[in-house]
């Protein structure tokens, strides 16, 4: 009887005493765990540190280059002139948003990207908006088909044509805006109407007055001529003028004066010849 009472107390100490070496092992591998852990935040730290350091300060990285990329019209220089670059500084202390926010000040420009290109480039990507036509009366500006407006790109003037859009007086707080003009964003629409029909006819209008909607008017300065196109229906009005011109071309009759207002028919007025239908 005491026997077994002395080993059932025997095996009760000997379990409790493998617990506690049990338990000291797992609390000596949990506190093994965070001191590595925290050895290893140590040392990231203190490489991230001297990482931060390297690229902030080695003349490695310091600035060489400054590529412009997808500008069609305005010149490196201009764009250059706008973010006014340090050159040799480390291009990790450039502040790239700020480059993207000076340029994107210009209403020429419609999407800008700015990278860093290692080791010593930074790398500009611009879409610049494209002019449909001029507009204004005193001083001319362009507008792209969003209808926003902004200064005349120079080199238009020298390349490809553009209408004229007179009867707009430009308020210079209105340039770099998206049009919510109503008579300006019907002008566009056929503008655009007048680029996929493609006529050489149509080629050559050379100014389209919007100073009413109802009373649109193409014009053709050279050959003093005047076509009334009023508001909507745009490609119908368009291919009906076409092929008035052509009818009377082939009659030798001079065109002066041609109002497409009116649902099925034309007013038409000659060279020389009174008004009529």
């Amino acid at each position: 009887m005491n026997k077994t009472i002395f080993y059932s107390k025997y095996k009760s100490e000997h379990r409790y005493n493998v617990k506690i070496k049990s338990d000291k092992k797992v609390h000596f591998r949990k506190v093994f765990k965070i001191f590595i852990l925290l050895i290893t935040l140590i040392l990231v730290g203190f490489g991230f540190k001297n990482g931060y350091d390297y690229l902030h300060n080695s003349p490695r990285f310091n600035l060489k280059e400054v590529k412009i990329i997808g500008n069609k019209y305005l010149s490196k220089n201009e764009i250059l002139a706008l973010i006014k670059i340090e050159n040799n500084k480390n291009i990790f202390k450039i502040n790239i948003k700020e480059i993207k926010n000076k340029i994107k000040m210009n209403s020429q420009i419609k999407k800008v990207e700015v990278n860093r290109i290692f080791p010593s480039t930074i790398e500009i990507n611009v879409e610049e908006r494209e002019p449909v036509a001029y507009i204004g009366e005193d001083k001319l500006y362009q507008v792209d088909k969003e209808g926003v407006i902004f200064p005349s790109i120079k080199s238009y003037f020298y390349g490809k044509k553009l209408f004229v859009l007179t009867g707009f007086n430009i308020n210079p707080n209105e340039i770099h805006k998206t049009g919510e003009n109503v008579i300006l964003n019907q002008s566009l629409d056929m503008i655009n109407e007048i680029n996929e029909i493609n006529s050489p006819f149509l080629n050559e209008i050379t100014r389209i007055d919007a100073s009413e909607l109802e009373e649109l008017t193409l014009i053709n300065e050279n050959l003093k001529q005047e076509f009334k196109i009023g508001v909507g229906n745009w490609r119908e009005k368009l291919e009906r003028l076409i092929s008035i011109f052509k009818n009377l071309k082939e009659r030798r009759l001079n065109i002066s004066y041609v109002d497409l207002r009116f649902r099925d028919e034309a007013a038409v007025m000659f060279k020389g010849a009174p008004f009529g239908r």
